[in-house]
């Protein structure tokens, strides 16, 4: 994740996107990542909720992707 937060181009955020949203490991990380990356804040934000990102917000984040990736330009 610290290579992706380097680099935040198209095929890193893809690795991000694929893997890491799923990863039990490091899937509120990863989610955290892509909204600072993608500057979307439709995600849970706040003092703790971290520990309360709903299930929904990976599919979200698939959406997301599919359809913004091509004009995604960081």
């Amino acid at each position: 994740m610290q290579a992706v937060e380097k680099n935040p181009c198209k095929e890193n955020i893809d690795v991000l996107v694929k893997g890491g949203i799923d990863h039990a490991l490091v899937r509120n990380d990863a989610i955290y990542l892509f909204q600072k990356i993608s500057k979307v804040d439709w995600l849970c934000t706040g003092d703790d909720d971290r520990k309360r990102i709903p299930f929904e917000s990976e599919e979200k984040i698939r959406n997301w992707w599919k359809e913004n990736r091509e004009k995604f330009d960081h």
